[in-house]
């Protein structure tokens, strides 16, 4: 375990900066995504769950029909 994350920081100290950068911002981006799927599959779980409160909430579009049909006087 140790000798792999020494050579990996070894590897990563010979990279250029700007390979290094771009290996970061991939690193993070793999991260978000994953942290978005979880969350969207939580979501959808979610609403499994409690289907009547999911039905409850107006969505944007709602809204902006609300809005529109209801001028105000």
């Amino acid at each position: 375990m140790k000798k792999t994350a020494n050579l990996s920081a070894s590897i990563f100290s010979k990279m250029s900066q700007k390979s290094r950068s771009n290996h970061i911002k991939l690193k993070n981006r793999k991260k978000l995504s994953r942290n978005y799927m979880m969350k969207s599959h939580q979501k959808s779980q979610d609403s499994k769950n409690y289907p009547d409160l999911f039905v409850a909430l107006p969505t944007h579009n709602m809204l902006h029909a609300l809005v529109q049909n209801n001028p105000v006087r």
